[in-house]
């Protein structure tokens, strides 16, 4: 009886050690001030459904009201410490947390009561309030400016970009004319916490793209010359902007048929008139539904936050310039594609490349 009572005793003993070496402790030792500063990328404030600056380099983001800041154990580990603080952004803020804290998490621009996870209340312009900013870094020892430790976050957009500029003006080969009337975004994910991406089918395009619908923020019909008035061109140094939510295929695509089912679409109704075979100006769709990187060999699978992919017009006018240009009659539909080549850029600009 007493060698089965001491094995059962050190059972318990032995499932009690096993159980608390699990656990993360949270080590108590006495609280450090952190000189915290927190740094912000430069990215320009292009606005969605406005044709507005460009992205460049040379403006920052705005923060709006207190920022969040996380102390953990280590980077992704155990909170220690939560406060909201108003900051400026690149002068030191001190700040006092636990002694076990090694890392900090700063979250500028949160969810509030009237700015959701819909991807539609994260337009707007790119400095905004509507676009989330995220980041973190390690704590250091022996700091300045009134702290014993030093912590320099840079905080950046959880939000991806699509940006359309440049000019389609001729002179062309195979037309007489062309302009852009129109520019929708298509096959994002509507909220952040999506599994899936959510496409406009042509039959719901006049309903999904209004007041009310699944993507009313995520089209503009106005480029400069008024709505439904097509365009040669987006005034120089403008852009018309998107923000959305990052989007990656982890299928390892390598096909154009393949990669359109989970990149962004860029569709855009134009105005052309052919040289040859025409009969005046006709409007079609111009469906790009695949990006290539700025060395026109690579799909891109990865759309990422805090990254900007510029669309220039000047290759839209290549893909149209043609004797009978890869248009549909109606936006979208699930057997015609074009892919276009990109630039990726800090946000971070990408130039990138279309195919049709």
């Amino acid at each position: 009886m007493r060698i089965t009572k001491s094995i059962l005793a050190l059972m318990a003993a032995t499932m009690t050690f096993a159980a608390c070496s699990n656990d993360e402790k949270i080590t108590e030792s006495t609280p450090k001030t952190v000189a915290l500063t927190v740094k912000l990328p430069e990215f320009g404030g292009a606005s969605s459904r406005a044709i507005d600056p460009e992205t460049t380099t040379g403006n920052k983001v705005t923060i709006n009201g207190n920022v969040t800041i996380i102390a953990r154990v280590s980077q992704g580990g155990a909170i220690t410490n939560t406060i909201s603080q108003a900051i400026t952004a690149g002068s030191p803020s001190t700040i006092t947390v636990s002694g076990a804290a090694t890392w900090i998490d700063v979250e500028a621009n949160g969810d509030n009561g009237t700015e959701t996870d819909n991807v539609n209340t994260r337009q707007g312009s790119a400095t905004s309030s509507k676009v989330r900013l995220f980041g973190g870094a390690a704590v250091t020892p022996v700091g300045v400016g009134g702290g014993n430790a030093t912590c320099t976050p840079t905080i950046n957009p959880d939000m991806a970009r699509v940006e359309v500029k440049g000019s389609l003006a001729g002179p062309w080969t195979h037309l007489n004319d062309l302009k852009i009337k129109g520019i929708y975004i298509n096959n994002v994910k509507l909220t952040r916490g999506a599994s899936s991406l959510t496409r406009i089918a042509s039959a719901a395009w006049g309903t999904d793209y209004a007041p009310s619908g699944q993507f009313e923020k995520m089209f503009n019909t106005d480029l400069g010359a008024g709505v439904g008035t097509g365009v040669a061109q987006i005034a120089g140094g403008q852009a018309d902007g998107y923000n959305f939510f990052p989007q990656q295929d982890l299928s390892s695509p390598t096909t154009k048929e393949d990669v359109m089912k989970k990149s962004i679409h860029v569709i855009m109704e134009v105005e052309f008139d052919k040289k040859v075979g025409g009969s005046g100006p006709e409007t079609g769709w111009l469906n790009v539904v695949a990006l290539k990187d700025n060395t026109a060999t690579n799909y891109i699978t990865d759309f990422e936050a805090g990254k900007v992919y510029f669309i220039d017009l000047a290759d839209i006018k290549d893909i149209m310039d043609v004797p009978v240009p890869p248009v549909t009659p109606d936006p979208d539909p699930e057997t015609v594609s074009v892919d276009l080549t990109v630039s990726i850029g800090q946000w971070t600009v990408v130039q990138v490349k279309p195919e049709v």
